[in-house]
């Protein structure tokens, strides 16, 4: 008969033979739901989810082809070995890790003895202002005086000694309208300068606001457009004992300073006040006083003046203590992926290896760069 089977399970069509006896393939979704399950072993989660999806995948192809492919207990074997394994991950993942012993405090961060803690309050009477009013009104600066500033800095950058000198005449009365504003920030200079050392006792409390130092590279910038100005004019060695005071304040700042960003504005400043210490030194109506002053002052920055390990410290304090308040949250506390202990021990290591690169090292294109002049 067309189309029938016989006893040994040959089929048959029109009296012939179609083909040979039928015989089931194991599924290779199910032998890949099996690796992966023993690998999820060494990689957890990464290969025991797509093990499980797999598994599944597999079987419902089993079960759908009639006979046609067999594996099921294989995938149900894979899929169970990355259940079992990711679990046993999960508890292991779950223990955090003890508190860290004698870890960093506010005390480890380099300070100011306490005689100079004065300074701190200071210095915020010179930056400590009110970011939604123009301008820089803790140094008296409008935000026109800040706008001269910039055109003027943009210019001595890249421009030519003409080009400079034209920006300069066109400015000149600006730049002394803005420098005669600034009357306050020079005075508070001047009360900063007399301390042997300026103290930063910003606290890592994330939730502390802290001094908004970006300000201070607009001022040096002010000193730097003043300088360039006075050398079209005359000798200007009264300025320049008034730039010494201020790099002196600036330097004193950086050397205990603790935020990131407040380094790195101390540093700007720094490099500012030594591009106008050379444009006047190189000027030929400087004196030799002038010279002499210039070349006691501006001498080649100490590893100790452009060490990073306070800020690193303080930054991971204050992680730490973000962490802290974070981990106080009840909704976390319910979360045992979430570690404290072990988040801490992380960010630890990470800065520690970052203090630890930055130790020792040598800035000699600084001091070279320095000593040009001298």
């Amino acid at each position: 008969m067309s189309g029938s089977k016989d006893k040994q399970g040959w089929d048959c069509d029109k009296g012939g033979l179609l083909g040979e006896p039928f015989q089931s393939k194991i599924s290779k979704l199910a032998i890949l739901t099996l690796v992966l399950g023993i690998f999820s072993l060494f990689f957890f989660v990464l290969v025991g989810l797509p093990a499980i999806v797999i598994g599944i995948i597999s079987t419902l192809r089993i079960r759908h082809r009639g006979g046609k492919l067999k594996g099921k207990y294989i995938a149900l074997a894979g899929m169970n070995i990355s259940i079992l394994f990711m679990y046993v991950f999960y508890l292991f993942w779950s223990i955090d890790a003890p508190p860290i012993p004698n870890d960093y405090t506010i005390a480890d961060l380099r300070s100011a003895p306490s005689q100079y803690a004065t300074s701190f309050n200071i210095l915020k009477e010179l930056i400590d202002e009110d970011p939604n009013l123009p301008g820089a009104p803790a140094m008296g600066l409008t935000e026109e005086d800040i706008e001269v500033i910039g055109e003027i800095g943009k210019v001595t950058h890249k421009g030519t000694p003409a080009e400079i000198s034209e920006i300069l005449k066109y400015y000149a009365e600006d730049v002394e309208q803005a420098w005669s504003r600034a009357q306050k920030a020079r005075e508070v200079i001047s009360q900063l300068n007399e301390f042997v050392e300026i103290a930063d006792l910003t606290e890592s409390d994330p939730f502390l606001k802290q001094m908004r130092t970006h300000s201070l590279p607009r001022l040096a910038g002010l000193y730097q457009s003043y300088a360039l100005l006075l050398t079209e004019q005359e000798d200007i060695h009264t300025f320049t004992t008034q730039l010494v005071e201020f790099d002196s304040v600036i330097r004193k700042t950086t050397l205990n300073v603790r935020p990131f960003t407040s380094k790195l504005v101390c540093n700007i400043c720094v490099s500012i006040d030594i591009i106008t210490a050379n444009a006047i030194a190189n000027n030929p109506g400087a004196s030799r006083e002038s010279i002499e002053l210039l070349a006691r002052h501006f001498k080649p920055l100490t590893d100790e003046l452009m060490s990073m390990r306070n800020c690193a410290l303080f930054e991971y304090l204050f992680t730490k203590d973000f962490i802290n308040e974070g981990f106080e949250s009840t909704d976390v506390k319910s979360r045992p992926f979430f570690k404290k202990n072990s988040s801490i021990r992380w960010y630890r290591n990470l800065y520690d290896f970052g203090i630890n690169s930055t130790e020792g090292d040598k800035d000699t294109t600084t001091s070279q760069h320095l000593n040009l002049w001298v």
